[in-house]
């Protein structure tokens, strides 16, 4: 019994523990057949969507094969339109291309044209200064025309003189003619009275000889007034040769003087101009256009700080001129010993005392510059004790608020942030005389120039300007020449 019940109660064991696995397999089974199921049921459901989306393919495909056909009408629509774009960029090529030869035939025009224009204004100031030379030839015809007409007014009213005097003589003969008949009449009349006593034939031999010395007389005053005449006549032609002569050396004196004066000038001009025109240029053309291309080449160069500042200066003395003051550039003019004064501006009773700062735009103005222009106002009151004086500061930056709070307590106006623009540069001054000048802005006399439009004075732009308007360049002054 106890082999037997231990080997069935192990058996019941071992066939609990497998009836227990089978259960779980049977419950995985189902579980696995309940989601074979899920999953056959999923796989219907995708060939259902698998179907559906075939049948979707095959319209798409249709679809596909509709829109390639157009696709293909398209391409060959395209084709076309790139053909027709092809011909059109090849024949907007070829108008470019004209359009290149015309823009090239329109330079080479415009380049002969600008040659012709400056060829022009060379030939019109070389016809200006002929017109010149031509006016002093004039002015020596004139003179010497003016003395032959003094001559020949003295020869009239020696002759005027001459004839009066003849008249006097005419009328002295006819009255002595008158006198003598007279006589006859009283002779002939004592003739019949005294016949008997007087003998006729010596009273008409006294009586033919007072004739014959009053014929004489008359001759020989005829024959003196002739003389004159003639001695008159070869003097004045003494005096013409003597002139024609005279005039022509003042002549050849004239011309070597102008010449003399010309090479002058132009070697003045060369060292004026030389650092802004190249020597070729200064040689190759006239006076109007080498003087505005360096005046040209002047504006282009890079410019120094001093230069930048005085730029500034002149631009802000033009301002004033316009508006009628007189503008004294003692900057310029003193450099560094303007005592914080750039310009004086003077009308009336009112004096203005400028400061310019041409900064760059990272500077800023402080209370230092506003101080140092109350100390130049005190030093203008010195100068213009009768005056009102007041304070301006032009600058191109920016001021501080403390300058500006100092500047209102002290009176002084503030233009901060105040451009430089484009403005005529060439100063055009009638001098007392009457002579008209111009001055570039390298000249020597241009910061000592006033402008005073009132009297004729102005700026231009260019030099031609200022030669329409009847203004010749300034000559440069050399202290070593007598002049």
């Amino acid at each position: 019994m106890g082999l037997f019940d231990k080997f069935n109660t192990q058996s019941k064991q071992v066939i609990a523990n497998l009836e227990l696995e089978i259960n779980e397999l049977k419950k995985t089974i189902s579980a696995q057949e309940q989601e074979l199921t899920q999953k056959s049921n999923e796989i219907r459901n995708l060939e259902y969507q698998l179907t559906q989306k075939v049948s979707r393919n095959h319209n798409l495909q249709q679809q596909l094969s509709e829109k390639s056909n157009k696709i293909h009408d398209l391409e060959l629509e395209l084709e076309m339109q790139n053909n027709n774009l092809l011909a059109k960029t090849n024949s907007i090529r070829q108008l470019f291309y004209e359009k290149e030869q015309l823009n090239a035939a329109i330079s080479e025009k415009n380049a002969f044209i600008h040659t012709q224009t400056i060829h022009l204004q060379a030939v019109e100031t070389a016809h200006m200064e002929c017109l010149k030379k031509s006016n002093d030839l004039e002015l020596l015809n004139q003179n010497f025309s003016e003395k032959i007409r003094k001559l020949e007014k003295q020869k009239t009213d020696a002759i005027h003189s001459a004839n009066i005097k003849l008249m006097e003589l005419q009328k002295e003969l006819n009255f002595t003619t008158s006198e003598k008949n007279i006589l006859e009449d009283q002779l002939q009349t004592l003739k019949e009275k005294y016949a008997p006593l007087i003998s006729i034939q010596n009273y008409e031999f006294f009586a033919n000889l007072q004739k014959n010395e009053l014929e004489k007389q008359i001759y020989l005053q005829k024959f003196l007034f002739v003389l004159k005449n003639h001695h008159m006549e070869r003097a004045l032609q003494s005096k013409q040769q003597e002139f024609r002569a005279r005039y022509k050396k003042i002549k050849i004196a004239a011309e070597q003087a102008i010449e003399k004066y010309e090479r002058d000038m132009n070697e003045q001009e060369f060292k004026l101009l030389r650092p802004y025109i190249s020597v070729s240029d200064f040689y190759s053309y006239s006076v109007p256009i080498r003087n505005q291309m360096a005046l040209d080449n002047y504006n282009r160069m890079k410019k120094t700080p001093i230069e930048i500042g005085l730029a500034y200066e002149r631009y802000i003395g033009y301002l004033y001129e316009m508006q009628n003051y007189e503008v004294r550039y003692h900057g310029a003019l003193n450099k560094f010993k303007d005592k914080g004064i750039d310009l004086y501006a003077i009308r009336k009773k009112e004096v203005l005392v400028i400061q310019c700062k041409r900064w760059s735009k990272n500077t800023m103005v402080g209370d230092a510059t506003i101080r140092e222009l109350h100390g130049s106002i005190g030093i203008a009151q010195t100068k213009f004790p009768s005056r009102q004086i007041k304070g301006i500061l032009y600058t191109t930056t920016k001021v501080s608020e403390e300058a500006k709070k100092e500047a209102k307590t002290l009176g002084i106006k503030i233009f901060e942030e105040f451009p430089i623009e484009e403005y005529p540069m060439i100063k055009c001054n009638v001098s007392e005389s009457g002579e008209k000048i111009y001055h570039l802005p390298f000249d020597q006399m241009y910061d000592k120039t006033f402008i005073t439009p009132k009297n004729g004075d102005l700026y231009v732009a260019t030099v031609t300007e200022a030669e329409l308007y009847g203004f010749r360049h300034a000559h440069r002054w050399d202290p070593s020449k007598n002049h």
